[in-house]
C-alpha cells in the first residue's frame, strides 16, 4: 500500500522493500509463464509501475487511478491529467481509471488517446451497458466490468443497432 492507504487503513507505517517485492513477482511471473501467456502489469502505486517499466521491458504497464475522483497524498496519482503525465513520462501502455471522471467528461478519454497512451476505466458505473456506451463512444479502449456478459450484450445491441442505421443512410 502506498503510505496513505497504510494510514487510512490503520496499518501502521510499512516500510516494503518493492525491489525485493517486484523481483519476487517477476522471478515468478518469468519461471511460471510456460504457456506464454499475456501478461500486463497494473498498479495504483507509481513507484511500482516505475519501478516495473525499468525492470522488464516487454510487458505492458498500466497505471491505475482514481482520476482525481478521491483525494490522494501522492501527487503522479492525485488527478487524470497527473496520471497521464506519469505514465508518458515512464513509458507505460496507459492508464486505468475510475469511469466516474470518463462518463460524466467522456472527452477525458480524448485527452488520455492524444497523449498516446491506452485508455482503459474500472468502477461500478461500468456494470451499466448505458455507460459503457458512452465511454466507448468516447474512445476508451476497455471497460472493467464484473458483469462481463451483461454488459456485453448491452453493447452488442448498440452495435447492432448503430450497423442498421449506417445501412439505411
Amino acid at each position: 500500500p502506498m503510505l496513505d492507504d497504510a494510514e487510512q487503513e490503520s496499518m501502521g507505517e510499512l516500510a516494503i522493500d518493492l525491489n525485493l517485492y517486484l523481483d519476487t513477482i517477476l522471478k515468478v511471473v518469468y519461471d511460471e509463464n510456460i504457456n506464454g501467456r499475456h501478461i500486463v502489469f497494473s498498479s495504483f502505486h507509481p513507484d511500482v509501475c516505475l519501478l516495473l517499466s525499468m525492470k522488464q521491458p516487454t510487458m505492458p504497464i498500466l497505471f491505475l487511478t482514481e482520476g482525481g475522483t478521491a483525494p490522494m497524498a501522492d501527487i503522479r496519482a492525485s488527478s487524470l491529467q497527473n496520471a497521464i503525465r506519469f505514465a508518458k513520462k515512464w513509458n507505460l501502455l496507459g492508464i486505468v481509471s475510475a469511469a466516474q471522471a470518463l462518463v460524466k467528461t467522456p472527452r477525458l478519454a480524448q485527452v488520455v488517446k492524444l497523449s498516446g497512451l491506452v485508455c482503459v476505466t474500472y468502477g461500478v458505473e461500468n456494470n451499466d451497458p448505458e455507460l459503457a456506451k458512452i465511454q466507448m463512444r468516447a474512445g476508451v479502449d476497455a471497460v472493467i466490468v464484473d458483469s462481463v456478459l451483461a454488459v456485453r450484450e448491452g453493447l452488442r445491441e448498440h452495435n447492432d443497432s448503430r450497423k442498421e442505421f449506417e445501412d439505411s443512410g
